[in-house]
């Protein structure tokens, strides 16, 4: 996040204390303070009547600020004076509304604990998943696991109101659409939600994330059981996984199986006629070996069992890469 300080702050009564917590709050938080060339002077004048080692902190601050916008951008910028106001271009924020949005972490807003996380950070580079990792070490980066795509609307609706806050926000969020062109109306709901609250957001192109699992991962999992009977099984169960049409593996129900989507097939026409089409062509017999799916677990791949050249080869990785950048171009 940008900060780009006003003249009109410099010198005004009363407001020293007040940006100056602002500079301490961005040097701790790594947000970017920045003035304009032709108010450098306004704030020089300003500094020479504070603390000189906090002038000193001040200006390299700004120094620094410049530099790294000058190599990479930040995603969103907001002027800081008087008031608030969000309607201008770019938006004004208040040294109290700056002040607040500072101090608060960037938000990544997921369905379910941990494996969500992973998955992201399964489609990073290296040296992403580094810089991603230090963020959240230092709480700069809050993973808001909702416990479930209903409750991600809400979830995001609740922190996104202040001032600002939206900036530091990003959803993501399973499609669940049981073909390419639908998705769940919990989904179509949680879009709607972010929308409104101007949180950018991703709404899966496949089913879920186990969807992304590439069939190597898959049939290294199987191959790790430990009895004979079970490991054909699972690998039985995999290779008939790996017999369907591509598109047909993004939405198929890889926890569940069929049998997981009986219920919902009962009451929603339009699942039912959208996954009938799907699978149209489908013999019985994978039918029945897919009938159970692969267990409510099988997400945990992407807890360190997942390889880059995997997702590669499955085109997951090329279909990731967007969200992926657009996502740390946020996460300063």
């Amino acid at each position: 996040m940008r900060f780009v300080l006003d003249h009109e702050l410099f010198g005004r009564n009363g407001t020293d204390l007040a940006l100056l917590g602002l500079f301490d709050i961005c040097r701790r938080r790594l947000h970017r303070i920045t003035v304009d060339q032709q108010h450098r002077p306004a704030m020089d004048q300003w500094l020479s009547g504070v603390n000189a080692q906090v002038a000193r902190d001040c200006r390299e601050l700004v120094v620094t600020s410049e530099k790294e916008e000058a190599l990479r951008r930040s995603a969103f910028r907001a002027r800081v004076g008087n008031v608030t106001d969000l309607v201008r271009s770019p938006p004004w924020l208040s040294i109290a509304d700056a002040a607040a949005l500072a101090e608060g972490p960037f938000r990544l807003f997921v369905e379910g604990p941990h494996v969500d996380r992973a998955f992201l950070q399964s489609m990073m580079t290296p040296a992403e998943k580094d810089h991603f990792a230090d963020r959240v070490r230092r709480g700069l980066v809050d993973t808001r696991h909702c416990g479930g795509i209903d409750q991600i609307g809400s979830a995001v609706s609740s922190v996104a109101s202040a001032p600002g806050a939206s900036w530091q926000c990003f959803a993501m969020f399973d499609s669940d659409g049981l073909s390419p062109t639908s998705k769940s109306a919990s989904a179509a709901a949680a879009s709607s939600a972010c929308e409104m609250s101007n949180v950018k957001h991703h709404c899966l192109e496949r089913r879920m994330i186990e969807n992304y699992l590439p069939i190597p991962a898959l049939k290294a999992w199987a191959s790790t059981a430990k009895r004979k009977q079970e490991r054909k099984e699972k690998l039985d169960r995999v290779h008939a996984f790996e017999q369907l049409k591509p598109v047909q593996r993004h939405h198929f129900n890889l926890k569940k199986g069929f049998d997981g989507d009986r219920k919902r097939l009962q009451y929603d026409a339009t699942a039912k006629r959208d996954a009938s089409a799907l699978y149209a062509d489908l013999s019985a017999s994978l039918s029945e070996i897919l009938a159970h799916g692969f267990g409510n677990t099988i997400a945990g791949l992407f807890e360190g069992q997942v390889t880059e050249h995997q997702l590669r080869s499955d085109g997951c990785w090329q279909l990731m890469r967007p969200i992926i950048h657009e996502l740390m171009s946020m996460v300063q």
